[in-house]
């Protein structure tokens, strides 16, 4: 059986209780211990937010698709600011729930809008295994600069 360190993985509930949300494959919950299923996944995105943690330390961080957090909650320690985004509201919602700390903010975006910061707002912008849920829209407009609403791409 896999552990995980607790320290990277903190637990916060609200006064309205922690939240139940499944994992699903495409969406994993904070590691606690057993990962079932999911284990080769999570120990992907583990791995990829370790490599990430010397680039956020002490660093504005954009973590665009963030599910449910965990993400974002592990690289917030170490950075000035974490802003962690994704397009499913009950992810955000998990997220707001059980990772909140001070300099962790979440974000429900919808689906190829413009982000709702300004350019220059991050030092460091993190995406891990969003790359096929996003439009190819969006890709352009990345690579070329932020589009507006109706450009054509």
């Amino acid at each position: 059986m896999m552990r995980w360190a607790a320290d990277r993985w903190p637990l916060q509930q609200t006064s309205r209780g922690p939240m139940k949300l499944e994992s699903t494959g495409e969406r994993l919950l904070a590691p606690d211990g057993s990962c079932g299923e999911d284990c080769v996944i999570g120990l992907m995105h583990a791995a990829a937010y370790r490599w990430a943690e010397p680039f956020a330390h002490g660093k504005r961080v954009l973590d665009y698709g963030c599910g449910t957090g965990y993400g974002a909650a592990r690289i917030a320690p170490r950075a000035t600011l974490v802003d962690a985004v994704d397009v499913a509201g009950d992810a955000v919602e998990y997220g707001q729930q059980r990772f909140a700390r001070n300099n962790l903010r979440f974000h429900r975006i919808q689906r190829d809008d413009p982000l709702p910061f300004a350019d220059g707002t991050f030092d460091v912008v993190l995406s891990f295994q969003v790359l096929e849920h996003v439009s190819e829209r969006t890709i352009i407009c990345w690579k070329h600069g932020e589009c507006s609403p109706s450009a054509d791409a």
